[in-house]
């Protein structure tokens, strides 16, 4: 009877194993996905409802891949699975993550949003997509070991620098919560110090505070110099301290100190502010279908001519499509041109 029990017991776990891959936390690997259907481009593999409709911008999804490699110098060392959600339901199965935000795995292999932010008018979807992948990269590029040491900082606030959000808005909104409300936080301390912000403003205020942090040393020290100690990091993700001095010349610990002086006082420098050296010319009107291509303005990369046979893509102060006037074509048709 015992046995019986034990064998019962096994063929449960090993169901319920099975049962990840189509309905559960292993399903961007699954053979069968009910429900939804893979569309393959060079960089990424996109796993999408039956049915969805697919903006032409998301089309240039390896064109926003090669953006974020040239950012860092780096590149993706596996292909990335980025599944857009049908339900909240469909969110917490496969990424048990309440809320219908952006998922990111701890490896940087799967990423995972809500479909209908695509059709957003506030341009989260491309935003939440680059920030995504954005961190990604940087997990990829260190060790397994090493991904639980990257500092809180550093892996959410340089995707969140990345993306730049609406400068103004988003400065006058970080300064309101940080002082007149009080809930600005000491980014080497402790978790207690992030728990006393109210839950609703927690998750977004704890990635502007690193955001700001990650900009503030871009204006100081130049965009290169942090690309240098980003590269170094992720080489040593356990020598965060001593490698920020070696690069920097300064110590970790003065530098937050520093940065907070300069929030409580006013002094933070504008959002989008950019160094003369840096070289960057101003955002205008991008080329389809390189969605994230004002990322190459602000960071004195190359921006070439958009392609013979396409059109410029209307888009928001944020450098993101505007939705309704990119065209978009159900992802049954693009599968059958493939």
């Amino acid at each position: 009877m015992r046995k019986r029990l034990v064998k019962m017991a096994c063929l449960a776990v090993v169901a319920l194993a099975v049962l990840q891959f189509p309905f559960g936390r292993l399903f961007p690997w699954s053979p069968v996905k009910p429900g939804y259907v893979e569309v393959p481009f060079a960089e990424v593999l996109l796993i999408a409802p039956k049915g969805f409709m697919m903006d032409e911008g998301l089309a240039g999804i390896d064109g926003i891949v090669q953006d974020v490699e040239l950012f860092y110098g780096l590149e993706f060392t596996k292909p990335v699975r980025l599944v857009l959600t049908a339900t909240t339901s469909d969110s917490w199965r496969f990424t048990w993550k309440r809320g219908a935000g952006l998922y990111v795995s701890s490896a940087g292999t799967v990423l995972a949003l809500p479909s209908a932010l695509q059709r957003s008018e506030t341009g989260n979807f491309f935003r939440l997509l680059n920030r995504g992948l954005a961190a990604a990269i940087l997990l990829q590029n260190t060790s397994f070991s090493g991904r639980s040491m990257l500092p809180a900082w550093f892996v959410e606030g340089l995707p969140a620098y990345y993306v730049r959000p609406d400068a103004d808005n988003a400065r006058q909104e970080f300064l309101r919560l940080a002082v007149d409300e009080g809930y600005y936080f000491d980014i080497l301390g402790a978790d207690y110090q992030i728990r006393r912000i109210p839950t609703k403003y927690r998750a977004g205020f704890v990635a502007m505070e690193y955001r700001y942090f990650l900009e503030y040393l871009v204006n100081k020290y130049g965009i290169d110099r942090v690309m240098q100690y980003t590269r170094r990091l992720l080489e040593d993700p356990g020598l965060a301290s001593l490698l920020f001095y070696q690069e920097f010349g300064v110590y970790l610990r003065n530098a937050a100190d520093d940065f907070e002086q300069r929030v409580v006082s006013g002094d933070q420098p504008e959002v989008g502010q950019l160094d003369e050296e840096r070289g960057a010319r101003d955002r205008g009107i991008l080329p389809f279908p390189r969605v994230s291509n004002w990322l190459f303005q602000e960071h004195h990369l190359l921006c070439g001519d958009h392609p013979p046979g396409s059109h410029p893509t209307e888009v928001h102060a944020a450098g993101y499509p505007v939705p309704g006037y990119v065209s978009s074509v159900p992802i049954d048709t693009v599968l059958a041109g493939r």
